[in-house]
């Protein structure tokens, strides 16, 4: 064949799809090879072992063991085949093992073709009653022996058991389905089979985009203005509660090594991959019909509690619009719908997260992380992310705030592992300790922050702040040279430099708090701590022009890598500036009346109603700062503000002429003279 044929052959296979259904052969022969809609093809196991050999069945009884492992591999193999080039999903009836003929044990018939072969398997359940009935109504296979009950029962468990873990092992996608109701059993079924010729994890990528479309509206253009400003995103299990779901949910039936189906899933080969998470929505189809489902979805529901911190944090956000909650969860969607219904929450939170198999619809890590990306990118938001767990990494590092939730559960020594790493790569969370509960991750990358102390949340309640200090000696040093009259200029402009590299580095610090990382030691090969603003990379550091730029300079040589932003009104601000930002810094030389940084403030809770804000000055006038004072009371509806000056005076004084800072700072003290000389 020339590279071309080949080539051609190759773009007109498709990935071939093909499932196997073992137990109650008779039954799906009958109805389902009848009922399977056009994308499907149905073949019968001892049929296609036969279709190669006139002798039939009876020539292939006869035949050894490796000629009979020869005939079930090609079998196998040419059914693979023909769904690749036909586009259609096979559909398999045939057997895993029989009883041996002598002693009370099985005899497993799969093959390495199998295993390489299959996409899925259903396993049907049936009760012994129904098994000795089929086996001694097959007239065609009369080498196979009834067996007394007990035996049946014990063929069963083991098919199953065995099963699951040959699967497992070779990421084969695996389900029980109960077949003492035929006709339940095949909608079942041919519900996970409809469900399973589409899956796909970029159609699955591609629903949630259409959920978040539903939810938010079309992707913003770059002049449409945001409706809102700051998307917290949590997990559901392990977070919001101390309670994992699925492991309420599922029953242990049929497992090996005494762990729960879901732990069983994620530990085996299948890891935390698309087809693990489908292997999980598959065992939620095993819970019965959509009756059976729904009663069990209430039953664990009811055994949920909000943790109390978020339920009083939710609770600070209700009826804020610039605010919109999403609990995105790898488990049941409507299991945490109803949750949330009994906390009275379900019209302030969304809900995103996995159905049944059969439903089409499955959330992974990297969904979780989607679910972040978007709101960022298409509407311009900032996203806080709330996980506790290694399923959350991708969400945590793609926030532009992440919080691990910790509390005195005992996590698995993969999960700290990952997380552990996770630091190591870069990621920065801060660490909420829930009530009752101490931290493991005892690591100053991570540095621990009370929730009621969340950004968040206090951009969202009224706080006036004043940091100042006057009356330190590093100030009494520090405000000697910017009080002089007799120093102008450039010497000024370095004196104004110095107060804002000390305000920086004593106040701002410990506002906005610290973070740890590597950096290289001084000899050679070795590396050390060293320390960073919190998201230093995240704040804007805005000059008020003329008169804040020399200390603002000052705050930038300390924090490097901010945003620095020149603004000689308000209106010089714009959402670019302040866009997926954690805080932003005004920096002015004086705070008189205040009516200045009450302008800015304004406008910066226009464009971002959630950020912090600091705003910094060399000297604040007292009336102006105080508790209840002017610029307290202008603020009001603003959310917190936290001013840091260098030092509080009681004078109240507007320089002109030869003292206004302004004009000493860039030398044109004789200009505002002549200026007031012309106006006299």
């Amino acid at each position: 064949m020339s590279n071309q044929a080949a080539d051609t052959q190759a773009h007109n296979e498709h990935i071939p799809k093909v499932v196997g259904i073992y137990g109650g052969k008779a039954t799906v022969k009958d109805h389902l090879s009848e009922s399977l809609p056009q994308e499907f093809t149905f073949h019968d196991g001892s049929d296609e072992l036969c279709k190669h050999d006139e002798g039939g069945m009876q020539a292939f009884q006869n035949s050894d063991e490796p000629t009979k492992l020869q005939l079930r591999a090609q079998a196998i193999q040419n059914i693979q085949q023909s769904s690749a080039l036909s586009g259609k999903t096979a559909v398999v009836a045939g057997h895993f093992s029989f009883p041996s003929k002598h002693a009370s044990t099985f005899d497993d018939i799969w093959t390495p073709a199998d295993a390489v072969s299959y996409n899925l398997i259903i396993s049907l359940e049936v009760s012994v009653n129904e098994l000795m009935n089929r086996i001694a109504m097959d007239q065609s296979r009369s080498d196979r022996r009834v067996c007394p009950p007990e035996q049946l029962l014990v063929w069963q468990e083991h098919e199953i058991r065995t099963l699951r873990e040959k699967c497992y092992s070779n990421k084969i996608l695996f389900v029980t389905v109960k077949n003492n109701d035929s006709t339940s059993a095949e909608a079942t079924i041919t519900k996970i089979l409809k469900a399973f010729h589409t899956l796909d994890e970029l159609k699955n990528t591609e629903k949630i985009s259409l959920q978040l479309v539903g939810s938010f509206g079309p992707a913003l253009k770059k002049k449409d203005a945001k409706v809102s400003d700051a998307v917290p995103v949590f997990d559901g299990d392990k977070t919001l509660t101390s309670l994992d779901t699925g492991e309420l949910l599922l029953p242990k039936i049929n497992t090996f090594g005494g762990s729960s189906p879901l732990k069983q899933v994620f530990s085996s080969d299948l890891g935390y991959s698309f087809a693990a998470w489908s292997q999980a929505a598959l065992l939620y189809d095993t819970l019965g019909d959509n009756e059976a489902f729904e009663k069990r979805c209430e039953e664990v529901a009811a055994q949920v509690t909000i943790r109390p911190e978020f339920l009083e944090m939710l609770g600070s956000i209700r009826g804020n619009t610039k605010v919109r909650t999403i609990v995105v969860t790898c488990d049941l969607q409507r299991i945490w719908t109803k949750v949330l219904q009994k906390a009275k929450l379900s019209d302030l939170v969304e809900v995103v997260g996995s159905a049944r198999f059969s439903e089409g619809f499955v959330v992974t890590p990297n969904i979780k992380k989607q679910i972040v990306e978007s709101p960022q990118k298409d509407y311009r938001l900032y996203v806080w992310a709330f996980g506790d767990s290694e399923t959350d990494l991708p969400m945590l590092q793609a926030a532009d705030n992440p919080i691990l939730v910790i509390d005195g559960q005992t996590r698995s020594q993969n999960t700290k592992d990952k997380i552990k790493e996770a630091l190591s790569t870069g990621l920065r969370p801060r660490q909420v300790i829930m009530s009752g509960g101490a931290t493991w991750l005892n690591d100053a990358r991570a540095s621990e922050v009370d929730i009621g102390q969340l950004e968040l949340r206090k951009a969202l309640e009224d706080s006036f702040q004043l940091i100042h200090a006057t009356d330190t000696p590093a100030c009494k040093l520090l405000a000697t040279t910017m009080r002089d009259a007799s120093i102008s200029s450039a010497a000024l402009r370095k004196a104004h430099r110095n107060a804002g590299e000390h305000l920086a580095r004593e106040l701002i610090a410990k506002k906005i708090g610290l973070q740890q990382y590597s950096i290289a030691h001084v000899h050679e090969g070795k590396t050390t701590d060293g320390f960073h603003l919190f998201h230093e990379n995240k704040p804007t550091i805005v000059a008020l022009m003329r008169g804040g730029e020399p200390m603002a300079l000052g705050m930038s040589e300390v924090f490097p890598q901010s945003m620095f932003v020149h603004a000689a009104k308000a209106e010089n601000l714009l959402d670019q500036h302040l866009r997926g930002e954690s805080t932003v810094i005004l920096v002015d030389s004086v705070i008189n009346a205040g009516d200045t940084a009450v302008e800015f403030v304004k406008r910066i809770r226009e464009l971002r109603p959630t950020i912090q804000i600091v705003v910094v000055t060399g000297v604040a006038q007292e009336d102006a700062v105080k508790e209840q004072g002017k610029m307290e009371m202008e603020l009001t509806g603003c959310g917190e503000v936290t001013v840091v000056a260098l030092s509080v005076s009681e004078n109240s004084y507007t320089g002109r002429g030869g003292t206004d800072t302004g004009a000493r700072l860039f030398n044109t003290t004789y200009l505002e003279k002549e200026q007031k000389g012309g106006q006299e």
